[in-house]
């Protein structure tokens, strides 16, 4: 990850080595593995507030787990905490008074530390708390008479002088020492508590996001791959949003089957069709054979003549045992005519044949970008209008699960879209749609002129087409028609979905596809299922 390297190389805290170890820890931890903490301990302080922060919101994990940006996006945050904690510990050690009194006392020259105890108090006094003043007090005084008593002898060593001065220097890293116990453990307190404070300054935000996120989760299952591009508005436009509206059209779909069933079929505008295309299959055969090995010998197959030694018939052998048929054998040995033992051999060997043939294969297209066009017309009011908010948040779902754009024109006498894809920039709108009361005229015009010329955009080209209403709206004009007819002659799909039964049937026959959906019939939702079904 981007962030994970920049801590690693140009981390401002401890050295290259120990930022890696943490960052692997963080990570693991992040992604609920095993973790293997630090060897180096530029980092212990942060340990506990670290595991505190992962270990006590579990849905943190399982969001970093899904989303490689969340993750990226909580490591970040936690290594903010670190820097910010670091710097205003920094900050806070040099106001601790054990700091400056340790600074003052390292520059003070042994010669001075020994001149005068009143300067050494005065520089001890506003820590005398933390050391035994008095203690130290004494030895010095012990220190500076022998070095008196010392100096009026006559002839006085220098020796000696010297090791009464190695007490002085002794004493003074004594009074350090203690000092800088006392000062680290301080200082490490000190940190514990700033630690703390950007702990839960961040655990105020970062749960607060976690907690919206996990509740998107539940109702946008689809949404869960681009939760991260959501990360940076969790403290902006979600703060004014009513999740029980998604909570509550969510539960709708997931309780009526039926209405789940019509809108995954409405979905599937462009289906996956099926074309078969020819090709080449390489296919290959192997076959058995054998071949015949001179060199080797595995089989008897006659007698023949030669000048064969090692297989000779005894009768030949027979002719050295008689000195005068010595001579006999060695002419026919020099003639090829002893009669010799015929063997053949032979060896199994597979032969590979290829061939091509050729096979059908099935080859899917790619579902095309839904534009949904909603009447909100005061006509619309009540059911009709509650089914086609449904209708629209279920779409929405299912474009987002198959990676479809997805584009919502809302009309009556004017039009309202949104790109429903870009949830990450238009959730709040989508909760408004959601929201409104439907009011007002209906004119289809202007939303079917928006949802055409969308289709001359390159990303919505291949797109199809529903419009939801009553239908309860005047013919279309003239060069309305004429544009519908050019858009289905291209390919394009323009389907309606009519809720009621007043609907204005001239107006409806110029769509590829009219699905009629009564709401006060009982059974109609599941006629309307299987009126779908049969259009793909």
């Amino acid at each position: 990850m981007r962030s994970t390297k920049q801590f690693i190389l140009f981390g401002n805290i401890g050295d290259e080595s120990s930022r890696n170890e943490f960052a692997q820890y963080l990570l693991s931890k992040l992604e609920g593995k095993k973790t293997i903490l630090p060897k180096k301990n530029t980092f212990n302080s942060y340990l506990e507030a670290i595991n505190s922060i992962i270990d006590d919101k579990q849905e943190l994990v399982e969001l970093a787990t899904e989303s490689a940006t969340v993750k990226e996006q909580v490591f970040e945050e936690i290594i903010n905490l670190v820097k910010n904690s670091h710097r205003a510990s920094i900050l806070e050690e040099s106001n601790l008074q054990e700091k400056k009194t340790l600074d003052n006392l390292a520059v003070l020259s042994p010669t001075e530390f020994k001149k005068s105890w009143t300067k050494n108090e005065e520089l001890l006094n506003p820590v005398k708390e933390d050391i035994n003043l008095d203690f130290y007090k004494k030895q010095w005084g012990i220190l500076k008479q022998k070095e008196q008593e010392t100096k009026k002898e006559k002839n006085t060593p220098n020796k000696q002088l010297g090791k009464i001065q190695t007490g002085f220097n002794i004493l003074k890293k004594h009074i350090y020492d203690s000092l800088e116990k006392q000062f680290l453990y301080k200082k490490a307190v000190q940190e514990i508590a700033i630690i703390d404070k950007w702990r839960k300054k961040l655990v105020n935000s970062l749960y607060k996001k976690v907690d919206q996120l996990s509740q998107l989760k539940k109702l946008l299952n689809p949404f869960t791959k681009n939760l991260g591009r959501l990360w940076d508005l969790s403290e902006g436009s979600w703060q004014n949003i009513n999740f029980n509206v998604l909570k509550k059209y969510s539960e709708i779909l997931k309780n009526d089957a039926s209405l789940q069933e019509l809108a995954e079929l409405l979905g599937r505008y462009r289906k996956a069709e099926i074309e078969y295309e020819e090709k080449l299959i390489k296919t290959t055969e192997i076959k058995t054979t054998w071949v015949v090995n001179r060199a080797a010998k595995s089989e008897l197959v006659g007698v023949r003549e030669s000048n064969d030694l090692n297989n000779l018939l005894p009768a030949e052998l027979a002719l050295l045992s008689d000195e005068l048929m010595t001579y006999a054998f060695y002419k026919k040995f020099a003639e090829h005519k002893l009669q010799t033992y015929k063997f053949i051999g032979r060896e199994q060997h597979d032969l590979i044949v290829s061939k091509k043939d050729k096979q059908q294969v099935k080859k899917k297209k790619d579902k095309g970008p839904i534009i949904v066009c909603v009447d909100t017309s005061g006509s619309m009011h009540g059911t009709p209008e509650h089914v086609a908010k449904v209708l629209s948040f279920a779409l929405l779902k299912i474009a987002l699960e198959e990676e479809r754009k997805c584009f919502l024109i809302s009309f009556s006498t004017s039009i309202e879209t949104l790109e429903l894809t870009q949830l990450a920039e238009s959730l709040d709108r989508l909760v408004s749609f959601l929201s409104m009361s439907f009011h007002g005229g209906t004119d289809p015009h202007p939303a079917l002129e928006k949802a055409l010329k969308m289709t001359k955009k390159e990303t919505y080209a291949d797109a199809d087409i529903l419009l939801i209403s009553d239908f309860v709206i005047n013919n279309l004009d003239d060069n309305m028609k004429e544009l519908i007819k050019r858009i289905k002659e291209k390919g394009n799909k323009l389907n309606s979905l009519v809720i009621g039964d007043s609907y204005n049937i001239h107006l409806t026959n110029q769509f590829t596809n009219n699905w009629i959906y009564t709401p006060n019939e009982r059974g109609n939702l599941i006629h309307l299922v299987e009126q779908v079904r049969k259009s793909f």
